[in-house]
């Protein structure tokens, strides 16, 4: 059985940003870690002996649909599964919201050191290179809006 096919409704409910077990009215229990070495970014609740997305569960309680395509935590918190705090998105959507990459030279996304000069790069767009860390950044902000990304892409 897919997961579109099954009525998460008469398993769970959602209270505020919880997910309910409605046999036990308690919790559900979350996994984190699933396997040595595998550690999710985000929960998975068990179900029929299978595990899923806590945050795709969720939205199927919630709207009484199996998402179809991605979907998004707004805030970048994987374990934040509130519905306020998902949405939609495809993956090109979602890359467009994450967080500072760890080998980040700047300390900002899409601009890194590069030559003695800084570069600009969003996603597959060439930006330039520049002497100034600020023109950098104004250069990458206008990127950004024209791309699509969030304001607070990469902080």
């Amino acid at each position: 059985m897919t997961p579109d096919q099954i009525n998460f409704r008469a398993e769970f409910k959602y209270d505020q940003g919880v997910l309910i077990r409605l046999n036990t009215n308690k919790p559900a229990y979350i996994y984190y870690k699933v396997k040595k070495r595998d550690v999710r970014p985000y929960g998975l609740v068990e179900f029929n002996g299978r595990r899923y997305a806590v945050h795709r569960v969720v939205w199927a309680v919630v709207y009484g649909e199996w998402p179809q395509h991605g979907l998004d935590h707004v805030n970048r918190d994987t374990r934040d599964n509130r519905i306020e705090n998902l949405r939609l998105a495809t993956p090109s959507e979602n890359s467009r919201n994450k967080s500072k990459a760890t080998n980040n030279t700047s300390g900002h996304n899409g601009i890194d050191w590069n030559k003695d000069k800084w570069r600009v790069r969003v996603g597959t767009t060439f930006g330039g290179r520049y002497d100034s860390l600020d023109l950098a950044l104004k250069v990458r902000d206008l990127l950004y809006s024209e791309l699509g990304y969030v304001d607070d892409h990469g902080d």
